[in-house]
């Protein structure tokens, strides 16, 4: 009974607004700043619970293979972890346009934190039981996929209620430098940290990461929902439950309905070939840098992280240039243009260099234009998506460019045997490829329309 009252009340808080609060929330956007208190808030709680995440990354990799001296097991988890993402993506997309968007952001990394600290605690107390602990990573891992699924594309799709439209770019370059900061750095102290502190207590901090992040997300406020929405306030909460359970139908028509508001809008369709061809052409590329370093470069194993450090300090550059000057109209379409194929040129010139301090020049180009690229689609996107399709649409594109890196992992190791481990063929036959879709996606009326569109 006590379970059931309090299940009750937590699905009421996070699944329908409370009127006398939401009467105070104000867009803070109108300041016309973009370190304004929302943007500072979800930031600085992102930026921890990243650097979490990577913690977390390391330590379950480094305990399995501690553990079980296995790579198929490790792969299994991995797996584990990414399908999850794929399939509620889309259904996060419906959640995130449905419900409180707030609600939904700081519950979903309650969440993670809760299955995170509850591994950490498996670990140190029954960490000799290894299949059950496996058991136990495996289950967290697809608790972390699904809120991951579902977070993500509620956090894109409430960014631009959180700053001005003009310093949207901006504020999506500066998110996209956070993730790859706080990846490199994650991955530079990651693995001291676990050999000093042990997978459970480097477990906990990650957990208590994740709370941190939900507590200052907390503090936001995004603008009230339409009178229709608020009129379900009224509803007793005993009808929660039932409610929630009669919406299924309305998700599955929800996400019918974001296709084809993906369909019918003006060169966004194209905008997503493009998206779902970058990530499944380059895709190959980063799973064969274990071969290119050794086979290829013939380098010792650390210049694997050499050349993934360059990648990650071109991206950041790409992220800053983004942020930094804005481009609109024709300057627009021209500047994506030339990081669409100059990235697609430095993927072939990959498989051209053999010297080592040459790779790690084009690698670094390869992130500088793959980042300046990411950074303008996520503002071409939410610039030109409806605010009550914007989370649907965010979570169509989770699914799509997700689905695709197993897709693209699967065949590159097939392909690569079949072309006797040549790397050249791979790596300039990806470019190539790029280069062509570049340019007949430029020839699309509808694609270059979008692109000067802001």
């Amino acid at each position: 009974m006590i379970l059931h009252v309090i299940s009750e009340t937590l699905l009421y808080y996070f699944f329908m607004e409370n009127k006398e609060t939401n009467s105070e929330e104000t867009p803070q956007n109108s300041t016309g700043k973009l370190w304004n208190r929302n943007f500072t808030l979800i930031w600085q709680g992102q930026f921890i619970s990243l650097l979490g995440s990577q913690a977390f990354l390391i330590s379950l990799m480094f305990w399995i293979k501690d553990a079980t001296q296995s790579a198929t097991v490790l792969g299994l988890v991995m797996m584990a972890a990414s399908i999850p993402t794929v399939i509620i993506s889309t259904v996060g997309g419906a959640l995130a346009d449905r419900f409180d968007r707030k609600k939904i952001i700081v519950l979903m990394d309650m969440i993670a934190g809760v299955a995170v600290l509850s591994l950490a605690a498996m670990m140190y107390f029954m960490g000799e039981h290894t299949n059950l602990v496996i058991a136990y990573i495996t289950f967290t891992a697809m608790v972390l996929g699904i809120t991951g699924g579902i977070f993500r594309p509620t956090i894109l799709a409430a960014l631009p209620d959180l700053v001005p439209k003009d310093k949207l770019n901006s504020a999506n370059a500066i998110s996209q430098a956070t993730i790859q900061f706080a990846t490199l750095l994650g991955s530079g102290v990651g693995g001291v940290l676990y050999r000093v502190l042990g997978a459970p207590l480097l477990l906990f901090i990650d957990g208590i990461t994740y709370l941190i992040s939900a507590l200052s997300e907390s503090f936001i406020t995004l603008p009230k929902k339409s009178k229709t929405e608020e009129e379900k306030e009224d509803e007793p909460v005993g009808k929660v439950c039932g409610k929630l359970c009669r919406t299924v139908g309305t998700f599955i028509a929800d996400t019918k309905e974001g296709f084809l508001y993906l369909i019918k809008r003006t060169g966004m369709k194209e905008f997503f070939y493009v998206a779902g061809s970058i990530n499944f052409f380059v895709i190959p590329c980063t799973v064969l840098l274990p071969f290119y370093v050794e086979d290829y470069l013939h380098q010792p194993p650390d210049w694997f992280g050499f050349i993934t450090a360059a990648l990650g300090v071109g991206s950041m550059f790409g992220f800053a240039i983004a942020g930094v000057f804005k481009f609109t109209g024709k300057a627009r379409l021209v500047t994506i243009s030339i990081a669409f194929i100059g990235m697609s040129v430095m993927l072939a010139c990959l498989g051209l260099v053999h010297n080592p301090y040459h790779a790690l020049l084009v690698m670094a180009i390869t992130g500088m234009c793959n980042g300046f690229l990411n950074v303008n689609m996520l503002t071409i996107i939410q610039a030109n998506t409806d605010d009550h399709m914007r989370g649907r649409v965010f979570g169509i594109l989770t699914t799509i460019t997700g689905s695709i890196v197993p897709v693209g992992m699967g065949l590159t190791g097939i392909i690569f045997d079949l072309v006797n481990n040549s790397i050249p063929t791979i790596y300039i036959g990806t470019g190539v490829i790029l280069l062509v879709i570049a340019g007949i996606i430029s020839l699309s009326k509808n694609y270059r329309a979008l692109l000067t569109s802001i």
